[in-house]
């Protein structure tokens, strides 16, 4: 099972700052991941790049140290995720050379998510959207010539027989993504050359490579993973493999940070393994609940079932086949959930414990792949795109969760099918859910057997909650109203 989870920040109660620091009570079972070259620092600083060079001129070198890794804007002219989708269906498939781009000049912006979408009539046509679905251009023929988008970007269709309606999807991004190999004065030399030559770009330091690096020694050694307050910015998602028995553990959840904003997936990924937990940590994206039309269904008549957060995504964690889970005082802002396949097994055991979903473009929980015992306790959901909650799994909690401005919780089951509105400014809803396993009611609105989740945490529990049992086969359902709580 896949679970991935976007999590937003609140005010924590004093009780989330109580606990002693981890590594410092037990330093033999801790690792830091500043010791493995994580900074977790927000300095930046203006740097200009030349074309071709490798060595960038920076304005301060401030807390910038051989080894780091670095991510800088304007400098670095590329597209990535070039993906063709069809015929007549969202089916995605690595992009060959059906199509080619060039020409993207950063006019539009660091980060521009395309689609183009091609009609297969005699002569074949196409139109584009740069704001994933908000405007789109007229259709125009397809010549086989280069053809203008926006932004200084150009397509060249090199397919000439399309048998049925497609769609290309791809990212015109500006940033390098490197590692400081010198430092001489107020000159960086870099891993890898800018592509661009520029006065103004930004120079911020990225912590995915050491990050990564400290996560994989760790599950090495079956240690756990100490995060110091800092903002941790990634550029891809980091992967937590085949762990048994490990903590990944932040100073506290206010400060402490892992920061997608500028990349996409999932900041921490689960597979396979037994026993973690996740605790104390806030995650950052960059899809809102202002974001929540690009996130949803984009109602491409020729090729349906086709999801804006296909083409720019991101969530704080995916859980894919690990037994015992526990996400415990962490928490996520503008997250838009991500999707993957129904695996072959599922996942056991999953609590996610007074945590929140803010200002999230999709689902604040969605679990409808089908895992089972998941338990959503004491969470605070608020201004979120999609559903409440969304799921088709089996033996699932959702009690005593505060719901404001959050769509439905949809529960599907062989016996029946669960459906509990919050509209209200606020709500207390519990709901438990007990059946074997079946498809999704068919007006949720998840596209594909996959599960999110956008959630933010309070304090940390002193004992793991219980999982619910097994002996009803029943779906039940209740929404329950009392003295409001704080917001």
């Amino acid at each position: 099972m896949t679970m991935n989870l976007a999590l937003t920040i609140l005010p924590l109660l004093a009780t989330a700052h109580a606990q002693p620091p981890v590594a410092e009570a037990d330093p033999g079972r801790w690792l830091n991941v500043q010791d493995y070259g994580a900074s977790g620092s927000e300095y930046e600083t203006i740097a200009s790049t030349t074309e071709g060079s490798n060595e960038i001129v920076v304005e301060d070198v401030g807390d910038f140290k051989v080894g780091q890794g670095v991510q800088i804007s304007k400098a670095y002219v590329h597209y990535e995720r070039q993906r063709l989708w069809g015929p007549d269906r969202a089916r995605g498939k690595a992009l060959k050379d059906e199509v080619e781009m060039r020409g993207y000049d950063g006019t539009s912006g660091s980060w521009t998510a395309f689609l183009v979408e091609v009609h297969p009539e005699d002569p074949p046509s196409f139109r584009f959207t740069d704001d994933i679905g908000r405007t789109y251009s007229e259709f125009v023929p397809i010549t086989g010539d280069w053809q203008p988008l926006s932004g200084g970007t150009e397509i060249k269709f090199n397919r000439r027989d399309w048998d049925g309606a497609y769609l290309v999807t791809f990212s015109a991004r500006d940033q390098l993504i490197t590692v400081i190999e010198k430092i001489e004065g107020s000159k960086l030399t870099l891993k890898d050359p800018a592509n661009r030559t520029v006065q103004d770009a930004v120079v911020q330091h990225n912590d995915s490579t050491a990050l990564q690096a400290t996560i994989d020694q760790a599950i090495k050694e079956k240690r756990n993973v100490y995060f110091p307050p800092g903002r941790y910015r990634l550029a891809h998602g980091l992967t937590v493999k085949d762990a048994s028995s490990i903590t990944i553990q932040g100073a506290d959840p206010v400060n402490t940070i892992i920061d997608i904003t500028m990349a996409e997936g999932a900041c921490l990924s689960l597979r396979a393994g037994k026993d973690v937990t996740l605790r104390n940590l806030r995650f950052e994206g960059h899809t809102g609940y202002a974001n929540k039309d690009q996130c949803g269904n984009m109602g491409i008549r020729r090729v349906p079932a086709m999801w804006g957060m296909y083409l720019k995504g991101c969530n704080a964690v995916s859980i894919r086949d690990t037994e015992r889970v526990m996400v415990d005082n962490c928490h996520a802002w503008h997250m838009a959930t991500g999707v993957t396949p129904e695996p072959a097994q599922y996942t056991k055991e999953i609590t996610y414990y007074r945590c929140s979903a803010i200002d999230c473009g999709r689902n604040a929980f969605n679990n409808n792949d089908m895992c089972e015992n998941t338990s959503v306790l004491y969470c605070r959901i608020r201004d979120v795109g999609g559903c409440t909650w969304e799921g088709a799994s089996r033996f699932v909690r959702f009690i005593g969760n505060y719901v404001r401005n959050g769509g439905r919780a949809l529960s599907a089951s062989s016996a029946t099918t669960c459906a509990m509105a919050v509209p209200s400014r606020w709500a207390t809803s519990e709901a438990a859910t007990r059946g074997s396993r079946s498809s999704a009611p068919a007006n949720t609105s998840s596209p594909t057997t996959s599960s999110r989740l956008a959630l933010t945490t309070a304090a940390a529990p002193s004992v793991r909650p219980r999982g619910p049992t097994r002996s009803s086969s029943r779906t039940t359902s209740s929404s329950t109203t009392g003295p409001r709580p704080s917001s």
